[in-house]
């Protein structure tokens, strides 16, 4: 080859090189001279870039990402964090300001990211209105007196979550082949919609198929389909405190809730009281708790059986996350809860206390 054609070949080459490198700008207000981390998330976090905004808080980021996936901004060594969607060539401008990063985001360049942004915008702006109506719901219930505005919150507080929850549905249902619904994962649950996770799972895994985060939600839901509601429960056989098995098939003819919990964990420690009322409530009715601990440490479990005074069975392998009962309902985050029937069928899912004292006076209604 002479040097004529050498010459074209580098410059054809570092012209494909370029067109693979994403190039990502970012401009954050607040971000001016802190470092930026960006990396890539599989089954493990790659770093693919690590660099500082200017006095200006731009950063211009020219990479060569891995594949097309899931990407991490790691801002001022971990005090903002956010995710986005992007991969080989991309080209993209993200703008917005620390402390307030998806609610002041606008991206450029990138129709699928500035869709799912906008969306983070208004699900975030819903959830924090739903917590003040929280805190104000725990604070009013520590004093008698207030239960007509505590009934005006809950009924309040259901109605955004419903438009919240129908929010993010629908964007789940236009962009059944883009990888940012899986960001929505925890706000709309699998079980809650199974036939639509089915057809988002099945075209993602077809586009996406050897995507990390695709392949474990398809084969959540794989999973998951032996325990949708109507199947019976997958039986669970653990020690107790006492190193006695129980098998939550010993529970048969009674409505059960199996309340996979820990004493970790904080939402677990605060529902028990309130699962406790319950339990005292409905007991002579045939209602039973079969508790389930993910905790790994004996004393932390046993002091909190203890301090929240808990009267039902409960049961640990002690082994956290790697609970094999909890692999096989599909365990993500607790406290997670399964009511089933007299028979051993789910009949209930994600519920919480509040939900039992509707569910629970039905069902014993109808029994009748």
């Amino acid at each position: 080859m002479n040097r004529f054609g050498t010459l074209v070949l580098l410059i054809l080459l570092a012209v494909s090189a370029s067109a693979q490198n994403a190039r990502i700008t970012l401009q954050i207000e607040g971000l001016e001279g802190k470092p930026v981390l960006l990396e890539y998330f599989s089954d493990k976090a790659i770093q693919v870039f690590a660099g500082t905004a200017d006095l200006q808080g731009k950063v211009e980021i020219n990479a060569d990402l891995p594949e097309y996936g899931f990407y991490k901004f790691n801002l001022d060594k971990g005090k903002e964090s956010f995710f986005i969607v992007a991969g080989p060539g991309d080209k993209m401008t993200l703008t917005t300001r620390m402390g307030s990063i998806n609610r002041s985001m606008k991206v450029e360049g990138s129709p699928v990211n500035a869709r799912c942004m906008e969306l983070r915008a208004k699900a975030d702006s819903l959830a924090d209105m739903m917590k003040k109506l929280d805190a104000e719901h725990r604070q009013l219930s520590a004093t008698p007196g207030n239960e007509s505005r505590l009934g005006g919150i809950v009924l309040e507080y259901n109605t955004l979550q419903g438009v919240r929850s129908k929010l993010i549905r629908s964007y789940m249902e236009e962009n059944m082949e883009s990888l940012t619904v899986l960001f929505f994962t925890e706000d709309v649950k699998i079980e809650d919609a199974p036939e639509l996770y089915e057809k988002m799972l099945d075209a993602l895994v077809k586009k996406y198929p050897t995507n990390y985060f695709v392949r474990d939600q398809y084969n959540k839901m794989q999973r998951g389909r032996t325990t949708r509601i109507g199947a019976l429960a997958p039986d669970i056989a653990l020690p107790t405190p006492a190193g006695d098995t129980v098998r939550l098939s010993s529970l048969r003819g009674k409505v059960v809730l199996i309340d996979f919990w820990a004493g970790w964990c904080g939402p677990c420690r605060r529902e028990n009281p309130n699962l406790v009322v319950v339990y005292n409530k409905y007991k002579d009715k045939g209602f039973e708790v079969y508790g389930v601990s993910l905790d790994r440490d004996r004393a932390t479990w046993l002091k909190a059986i203890e301090d929240d005074k808990l009267p039902w069975v409960t049961v640990s392998d002690l082994k956290y996350w790697q609970c094999a009962p909890a692999q096989v309902y599909g365990v993500s985050s607790i406290p997670h809860q399964v009511l089933i029937d007299r028979e051993g069928r789910i009949i209930a899912k994600n519920i919480r206390a509040h939900d039992l004292e509707r569910i629970l006076p039905e069902f014993f209604a109808n029994e009748k």
